[in-house]
């Protein structure tokens, strides 16, 4: 089928094939029409498709925009090109637009019962331990900050909560160098992005959040939407919980860190008083 897909888009817009992928020249989002299309048209037997649309960013008003206009409009199409297809080859069609930008909180009112949200969590600690066990990341944390492998795997836990892309960058790089280069360096970027902020009163009203992680949606507009905008920060409250979330510190009803070395590293600076830590600060923060 798959073949007979990229042949079919091969003829209405321009792709590149090594017959493995498919790189679209057209927008991905014209490709989700032409595929649904395809299928709903063109296939001869009913089959249950699913159509994964990766990576979707909306991380400026203006991309915002054309998510909200996207998902509005492919919603109405999709439910169409499923509904011929069911009756009339009694085959199905969903599709899965996966994003990490909590931005789309703003559009949730606008799509309304069109779209289904759903919060796909990180690995449960128990998961999350067998792969660091595994993988051996734990040995090379334990070497790398003289601690025990048990304590390693605390401290892996209460930083990285699960994520495996962050797992996987610990284990190229270390855990400090991970900390520098993707948390704190993350952070000062957010801060530097603050309209209207000063960077001092920013970590004063942040500071005051951090007990009650749901208290960061009424510290200001332009801090917790730039914290979203930089995925630090997720929104979680309006969507459907498909898999386990742990309670932990960093994660509220309506708000959680997407990491929660973001939540203690701003803790750190807000002890310090001040945007510049260290790996080190970090981890003792962490660790309490």
């Amino acid at each position: 089928m798959a073949g007979n897909i990229e042949k079919y888009l091969a003829e209405n817009i321009s792709i590149l094939s090594n017959n493995t992928f498919i790189g679209f020249a057209a927008t991905p989002e014209d490709a989700g029409w032409k595929i649904s299309a395809y299928i709903a048209y063109r296939l001869r037997r009913g089959r249950d498709i699913l159509i994964v649309v990766d990576d979707v960013k909306a991380d400026t008003p203006s991309n915002l925009s054309d998510l909200r206009q996207w998902l509005e409009s492919f919603a109405n199409s999709i439910a169409e090109y499923n509904r011929d297809y069911y009756f009339g080859k009694g085959g199905t069609i969903a599709v899965v637009a996966l994003t990490s930008d909590a931005m789309v909180r703003e559009i949730l009112d606008v799509v309304g019962d069109k779209v289904s949200w759903a919060v796909m969590w990180n690995f449960t600690r128990e998961a999350s331990e067998k792969i660091i066990e595994r993988m051996g990341i734990q040995h090379r944390v334990a070497e790398e900050l003289g601690v025990s492998g048990e304590k390693a795997l605390e401290i892996l836990w209460r930083l990285v909560g699960g994520n495996p892309g962050a797992l996987e960058l610990i284990w190229e790089r270390g855990l400090r160098t991970w900390l520098e280069e993707r948390i704190i360096s993350r952070i000062h970027r957010f801060t530097q992005g603050l309209p209207g902020e000063r960077r001092g009163k920013a970590l004063e009203k942040i500071s005051t959040s951090l007990d009650k992680v749901d208290n960061i949606g009424w510290i200001g507009p332009s801090i917790w939407k730039a914290m979203l905008k930089h995925n630090i920060a997720i929104y979680i409250e309006a969507a459907d919980k498909i898999s386990e979330l742990p309670r932990e510190p960093w994660i509220g009803r309506e708000f959680a860190f997407q990491i929660p070395a973001h939540y203690y590293a701003l803790k750190a600076m807000a002890r310090k008083r001040s945007w510049e830590i260290t790996a080190e600060e970090v981890i003792r923060e962490a660790m309490g």
